[in-house]
């Protein structure tokens, strides 16, 4: 009766560990890049996921309409976007 107790009372701080962890620890990684990339004026913000270990590749992740799109980093197009987006956002 100990036993189950105890596996329990793991089991139970395990799932609230999880689960009360910040969105950024769960979220999960692009896997592969897009083949579109979405036009500035639709895109709200973006977030650099990098090859953390976690996640398996270095990606731009544009934000439209609460949903994210995977870019290539090293595409040019891909850096002109980020560099404009930063600039809308410094503007205000």
């Amino acid at each position: 009766m100990k036993q189950v107790l105890v596996i329990l009372t793991c089991l139970g701080v395990l799932i609230w560990t999880v689960f009360g962890a910040p969105t950024s620890i769960r979220k999960s990684c692009c896997r592969k890049y897009g083949t579109r990339l979405p036009r500035l004026n639709k895109i709200t913000k973006y977030e650099i996921q990098e090859n953390d270990g976690r996640c398996r590749i270095e990606a731009v992740l544009f934000f439209v309409n609460g949903k994210a799109r995977c870019a290539d980093p090293a595409d040019a197009k891909v850096k002109k976007l980020v560099e404009l987006v930063s600039q809308r956002e410094e503007r205000g």
